[in-house]
């Protein structure tokens, strides 16, 4: 197919002349508007991918770099700002050389921010057609009949080649079919048999991950398959072991064992949350939670992975939710050399939370974010495995002393926890989650923190620290729960790079 309409949820139609428009760019500033000049008020745009120079140094787009001038978004609110009625987007020559002249199927790039705006990728092949009968006119007369020839020239001048394509007009029609998928939690119990079988303990985490990536991957231009070995296989094995290990005793236990693999986490914790909603076991009758969600990194105080004779450092998220959980982490901690981080605040990035909201007592275990965190290189020959197992054993420990409670843990409400607490800091930007990946930056606040950390427009934020930032609320208790100065690690995506920036929280 020489097209393929990319659109949101909604379906969308319109009809108009057609205007080539090059880049798309609108840079006032850099003395740069394509849109100056021509009218395409109702009217189609042929916009290439990228920018000018990108392959030059000294360009004023920001040299080698990508500048906010590509990203898509941007372009899209240039075409809407200017009127038009749609947008048939074009790769560039460096794309199309790199990627071939084919249409990308990564919908996310292309939906981000656009709603009901008419946008449509189409191939090189089918624009240098539009050219040859439409070609582009210079001043001294010569025709420009290729996009590569058209390149080349505003490369060369940088001066925008904006006209109207006489004699054409589209006619654009896309149509959404909502299809939703049905997804499946994973649940298995041993029965317990000692006075306190009616109270239950969940042992879960989420077997769900990015697939070929596009939606929440950190490595954006990689369409390869993302196997997820610490996010999370490494969870899911611990759980599967933990059933086996505790099926395979004599005795059965005091209360009764729940082990759940939650699926839908990744896209907003969507397994735990249904577990909650619709239980199958009492909600009234659990008495604590442990959530594991990347376990493969066991890793030292200095960073290195931990071997058998190193301390190995281990996150307990939400470990303060119960004052009965101090002491017995602390009991199995030292039997297997592990230094412990008992988290003190509330935190829902993960399969936790939603029992948290139910006042269950609950922890997350963690060893830790890496650099291969939601890119294909999540492999099983990076996991550590000795470390996964030891933390495993940790986790039987646990379970034992758990289970060997005369009374049931006591839920502890953690700071952070509020959710209607006054907003105290600032991030100074605003956001959309039309991208089901994260929050796209639809503006940035002039002398705001996110400005002064070099957060852009159209940037995608996937992760605050180590919570992904799945919705609004994310971004609240981010602010709620930090006071101005607050220095946060910040993961976003800008075009097809990963970054990390540390913010400063502003005061609101």
């Amino acid at each position: 197919s020489d097209y393929a309409p990319k659109i949101g949820r909604r379906s969308t139609a319109a009809q108009g002349g057609l205007v080539f428009v090059g880049y798309g760019v609108n840079a006032d500033d850099l003395n740069y508007n394509e849109y100056k000049g021509v009218d395409v008020d109702g009217k189609f745009v042929v916009v290439i991918r990228k920018e000018p120079q990108q392959e030059d140094a000294e360009s004023v787009f920001d040299g080698t770099e990508t500048s906010s001038h590509a990203y898509v978004r941007t372009k899209i609110e240039n075409a809407q700002n200017a009127g038009a009625a749609g947008i048939l987007f074009v790769n560039d020559s460096v794309t199309a050389e790199n990627d071939g002249d084919v249409l990308t199927d990564d919908t996310s790039e292309f939906t981000r921010g656009a709603g009901r705006f008419p946008f449509a990728h189409v191939t090189r092949k089918a624009v240098n057609s539009l050219l040859e009968a439409s070609p582009i006119m210079l001043a001294d007369g010569t025709k420009l009949s290729d996009l590569a020839a058209v390149e080349a020239r505003i490369d060369e001048t940088l001066e925008p080649l904006s006209q109207e394509m006489e004699g054409w007009e589209v006619d654009y029609e896309a149509r959404v079919d909502v299809q939703n998928a049905k997804i499946f939690n994973v649940i298995g119990k041993i029965e317990g048999s000692g006075p306190n079988k009616d109270e239950i303990v969940v042992v879960g985490g989420h077997y769900d991950h990015l697939g070929y990536g596009k939606y929440g991957s950190m490595a954006p231009g990689r369409n390869e398959i993302h196997n997820g070995a610490d996010d999370n296989a490494s969870g899911t094995i611990a759980i599967v072991e933990l059933a086996r290990r505790f099926m395979e005793r004599e005795e059965k236990p005091n209360r009764t064992w729940v082990f759940a693999c939650f699926s839908g986490e990744e896209l907003g914790l969507h397994g735990s949350e249904e577990y909650c909603r619709n239980p199958p076991f009492a909600l009234e009758n659990t008495v604590a939670m442990i959530n594991f969600d990347m376990i493969g990194y066991l890793r030292t105080n200095a960073g290195e992975m931990a071997g058998d004779g190193d301390r190995g450092n281990l996150d307990l998220i939400h470990g303060a939710s119960s004052d009965a959980f101090g002491p017995i982490f602390r009991n199995a901690g030292d039997s297997l050399n592990l230094e412990l981080n008992i988290g003190t605040r509330a935190s829902r990035n993960s399969d936790h939370f939603p029992f948290y909201q139910k006042q269950i007592p609950d922890v997350f275990i963690h060893t830790g974010l890496t650099r291969v965190l939601h890119t294909p290189d999540d492999d099983f020959n990076l996991i550590n495995m000795d470390g996964c197992m030891r933390v495993i054993d940790f986790t039987e420990q646990v379970m034992e002393q758990l289970d060997g409670l005369e009374n049931a843990p006591k839920f502890v409400s953690l700071a952070g926890g509020a959710r209607n607490s006054r907003l105290r800091s600032s991030l100074g930007l605003q956001v959309d989650f039309e991208a089901a990946e994260g929050a796209t930056v639809t503006q940035v606040t002039e002398g705001g923190a996110a400005e002064k950390a070099g957060i852009q427009s159209g940037d995608i934020l996937v992760y605050f620290g180590s919570t992904k930032v799945t919705g609004r609320s994310v971004v609240f208790d981010l602010l709620r729960q930090n006071d101005p100065g607050t220095k946060i690690e910040v993961k976003l995506t800008r075009g097809n790079e990963a970054k990390t920036i540390e913010v400063e929280l502003g005061e609101r």
